[in-house]
């Protein structure tokens, strides 16, 4: 009977590139079919607001979320 080891045995060699290699977002063509499942866009589109002291600690001072009750 053989014994065999608690873990597998590593890779010898690590295969992957490391680099992203979607480098340009390129449309698909008006025949091919988008395979991602959902349809939240690759890039989001992010802006900066600017807010002073007081609407920042206003977002701080609300209160903590009522504790759900077990039936």
């Amino acid at each position: 009977m053989e014994k065999r080891s608690a873990k597998p045995a590593l890779p010898v060699t690590d295969r992957r590139a490391g680099a992203d290699r979607r480098n340009v977002d390129v449309p698909l063509p008006a025949a091919k079919r988008d395979r991602r499942r959902g349809l939240e866009a690759r890039k989001p589109e992010v802006s900066e607001i600017d807010m002073s002291q007081s609407e920042w600690a206003a977002l701080n001072e609300l209160p903590p979320p009522a504790p759900k009750k077990k039936p």
